[in-house]
């Protein structure tokens, strides 16, 4: 579980020191998707069930043993691990929907219910931002008064999401994008992730250098895809009655192909705006993003750039809300450039 993932030394000791302060407490993990939010949450977890009373005592002497991906080949560990163990719940949406006030009721009543075979009971919420309205005001007081001996862990993607309610009673702790040598240290360990150093440099700032994100979405033709984008652009912006049409090799993921295509739009038109306002290449741009910038200097059809790419902005926000399809959105937004 850990293995995929690089754990802050100072956030470990942080949080280990806060559990062991605590009897109950509830805490927020915060940061963007796939950087090992969970993965920590979870190894605390299996660490807390499998605590015994003789355990405590060690505990307190060495936190940060909670932090450590421990296998235990117990009962606890087992049960955890098929999420059956009943002093373990946890709450995530499902095919991303949003998390309702029934899901909270069960919640509910789990932490009514006396333990059972571990000295403690813990939660995981996997996407808060994921819970209604109804559902979030139920499990304001829970999160305000824990239980004795129950450990909360709310995991989000989306921080600015969170009710003021919400955040005021958690322990936040902020987890930071891995550096460039981390992510790709974790990323040799993949399968299937043989790539060039311009993909490197790709996949680094389309996946965030989040080995979680990068496991989730990458694809196999996510190299020639921004390839063709580029081309695109490079001839949509040289020709004035070029009416091309842009080609996007798809796999059999629709949201896998939704996350590729909006953020290698959004590198290419953000390097494009960076160069035009301030005449300066970003670190880390391919010799193919060069070719793109020096084709569209002095060129008219950049001057309202900006402005049709705010408005995509606001139209991949209300696609969120509205369950749009994306592709459509960027299919409108290119064909623009030609106009």
């Amino acid at each position: 579980m850990s293995d995929d993932f690089i754990f802050d030394e100072e956030l470990s000791s942080n949080i280990a020191n806060l559990i062991v302060k605590h009897s109950s407490a509830s805490f927020l993990f915060y940061g963007i998707e796939g950087i090992g939010k969970k993965s920590m949450a979870s190894i605390i977890t299996n660490n807390l069930l499998n605590l015994h009373e003789n355990n405590f005592n060690e505990i307190s002497s060495n936190p940060l043993k909670l932090i450590k991906n421990i296998r235990y080949n117990s009962k606890e560990e087992n049960l955890f691990f098929n999420n059956t163990h009943p002093d373990y719940y946890l709450l995530v949406s499902e095919e991303h929907k949003k998390i309702s006030v029934d899901e909270t009721r069960k919640l509910n009543h789990f932490f009514h219910n006396t333990k059972s075979i571990s000295n403690v009971k813990v939660v995981i919420i996997d996407g808060i931002e994921d819970l209604t309205l109804s559902a979030t005001n139920m499990i304001l007081k829970l999160l305000e008064e824990p239980p004795e001996k129950t450990y909360i862990f709310i995991i989000s993607n989306k921080q600015s999401n969170l009710l003021k309610t919400v955040n005021s009673r958690l322990f936040k702790f902020y987890f930071k994008p891995l550096k460039k040598d981390e992510f790709l240290r974790i990323l040799s360990n993949f399968k299937n992730f043989n790539l060039s150093s311009d993909e490197i440099e790709l996949a680094c700032d389309i996946y965030c250098c989040s080995p979680g994100l990068a496991k989730k979405y990458y694809d196999k033709n996510l190299y020639s895809n921004y390839l063709n984008c580029l081309d695109y652009f490079v001839k949509s912006l040289k020709d004035k009655n070029f009416e091309g049409v842009y080609d996007f090799i798809k796999s059999k993921d629709n949201l896998k192909d939704e996350y590729n295509l909006v953020r290698i739009i959004n590198r290419i038109v953000k390097n494009l705006l960076i160069f035009e306002s301030e005449k300066t290449l970003l670190d880390g741009i391919t010799n193919h993003e060069k070719k793109l910038i020096t084709s569209m200097s002095q060129n008219d059809k950049c001057d309202n750039l900006y402005e049709k790419y705010v408005n995509l902005q606001k139209d991949l926000y209300h696609s969120e809300q509205l369950n749009v399809n994306k592709f459509d959105i960027i299919d409108n937004f290119i064909k623009s450039l030609n106009y």
